[in-house]
């Protein structure tokens, strides 16, 4: 100590429990022992006084201190536990902010997996409306497997009404092409099996995103650290998976209406069959009636009974080309019209099945966020209470600063 002070330090050994007794036995109002007399209990007193060498002290401090340095003395010390307070409060809101670091990139990295997670379940509804759109494709591609399963001279027999049962054939071989591998079902049954397939995905989907994430947490969100030294703790909230039951059952009831308003104006296949014969019978008859005029008119060419002239050979070129290729290009419309007609009521479809299951993925991510609300709520909450716990802080720091400050100057 010499050493370093550069003088030799004054020592004054002192008891600071024999001082403590001395001044509680000479506080006001007390009363001593009945079994000892007055002068055996005051040179007890002196002794314990005495001996704890605080009257030295006193009396050094006394001598040494100036007035200005016992102000000084006496002031800074409550400063000095106030800033000795608010360090440990620092390092307190610092341990906290690393615990709450910690619990802003979980949710962040929650926040991204169930985006992620959204993404999929975009996939899967995009992959099962694939599979009602090649349903809805492939029913609306009948009439054109018919049309090349007829030939020619067959569609020119369905003209004079000779082809019913070779057109009902082809009927039924193009809907057994539907069948191959599947189970006979009606299209609708088709279509609702499809879409409740999509709902299992989608709800079976929720229910693994809202353990995943639960699992993930843990038991973080259970139990919270506090206190100066983090040895207490308190609950924030009970964290549980997410029950889907009730919007599974919901949007399983849901999906029969939808289909089945969307496909009850639909004709049956019997009728499907009946307006396309119909269709097909007035262009063949059109064709017919149009090659006839034209072989007609040039075989009485001919033969005489007409003037071979321009006008007429031209007449009868231009009705049998019209006749042709009226019969081709008129079962070409035929099956186009058809197409349409049903591509138009799956477009009908798709909407209705996108509001729907919109709707029912808004409700799943309102479940998974519901899930885990006590566990934002309390980060949010968290990071507010240090804001302001912080503020206060450094505030507390620049007063005791300032004060300390005003008390070096005031005491020079």
């Amino acid at each position: 100590a010499s050493d370093l002070l550069g003088a030799s330090p004054i020592v004054i050994p002192v008891s600071g429990r024999d001082a403590l007794s001395w001044k509680q036995l000479h506080r006001p109002g007390f009363v001593g022992s009945e079994n000892e007399s007055s002068s055996s209990s005051n040179n007890n007193n002196n002794n314990l006084w005495t001996r704890s060498n605080f009257g030295r002290l006193e009396t050094f401090l006394s001598a040494t201190l100036t007035a200005s340095s016992k102000i000084k003395t006496k002031l800074s010390n409550p400063l000095g536990v106030a800033e000795g307070i608010l360090l440990d409060c620092k390092h307190e809101i610092e341990r906290r902010q690393e615990n709450l670091d910690i619990d802003v990139a979980t949710l962040k990295l929650l926040r991204s997996d169930s985006d992620a997670w959204e993404k999929d379940m975009q996939s899967i509804l995009e992959r099962y409306q694939l599979k009602i759109n090649d349903e809805w494709a492939t029913r609306a591609q009948v009439v054109q497997r018919v049309l090349d399963e007829l030939t020619l001279i067959d569609q020119l027999r369905i003209g004079v009404g000779m082809g019913r049962d070779t057109f009902d054939r082809a009927w039924e071989n193009a809907n057994m092409t539907l069948s191959v591998g599947k189970e006979s079902s009606s299209f609708t049954d088709k279509l609702i099996s499809i879409t409740s397939e999509c709902s299992e995905d989608i709800i079976s989907g929720a229910k693994k995103q809202g353990e995943d994430q639960i699992e993930y947490i843990g038991k973080r969100v259970s139990v919270i650290s506090t206190g100066l030294k983090g040895n207490n703790s308190k609950m924030i909230g009970k964290i549980d998976t997410p029950k889907f039951k009730r919007l599974e059952d919901e949007l399983q009831a849901s999906i029969l209406p939808v289909v089945e308003k969307t496909t009850k104006h639909l004709p049956t296949d019997l009728k499907c069959a009946d307006n396309v014969y119909t269709s097909l019978c007035r262009s063949s008859m059109l064709s017919s009636i149009l090659m006839s005029s034209g072989m007609c008119s040039t075989a009485l060419a001919l033969g005489g009974f007409l003037d071979m002239s321009q006008s007429v050979l031209f007449c009868s070129a231009t009705l049998t080309v019209a006749g042709a290729t009226s019969l081709p290009l008129g079962s070409r419309y035929i099956s186009r019209s058809f197409e349409k007609e049903w591509m138009s009521t799956a477009s009908k479809l798709e909407n209705g099945l996108a509001s729907l299951f919109s709707d029912s993925m808004h409700r799943i991510n309102g479940h998974l966020s519901d899930a885990i609300a006590p566990y934002t709520r309390y980060v949010k909450a968290e990071e507010s209470s240090l804001i302001s716990l912080d503020r206060k802080m450094e505030s507390g720091i620049a007063d005791a600063t300032r004060l300390r400050g005003q008390i070096n100057k005031a005491c020079e």
